[in-house]
């Protein structure tokens, strides 16, 4: 499966990102998580710790599934997620 995580504000020119993850464009990373149970038992963590041009008030992240390998979702409800993310220097967690 890949992820996609999209920001409203272009990210900086250098991100460090963990070997799974690549920087596809000024406001997007892919990352790529592998194959997921279907019963959710296997708990995963990807942290990211993305770098913004300038000091923006606020940003909107959206999180979705690029590719999932052609498994068939029963709750595709679930597969976007948009979040407001206010620069409080608080850590988000999706």
């Amino acid at each position: 499966m890949t992820v996609r995580v999209r920001t409203s504000v272009a990210l900086a020119a250098r991100q460090e990102l963990p070997r799974s993850c690549l920087q596809s464009d000024r406001w997007t990373v892919l990352c790529r998580t592998g194959a997921l149970h279907a019963d959710g038992a296997e708990e995963r963590r990807l942290a990211l710790d993305l770098r913004l041009v300038g000091r923006p008030d606020e940003v909107v992240v959206r999180v979705d599934t690029l590719w999932n390998g052609g498994a068939t979702d029963r709750n595709p409800g679930n597969n976007d997620h948009e979040v407001l993310a206010p620069a409080t220097g608080d850590e988000y967690v999706f």
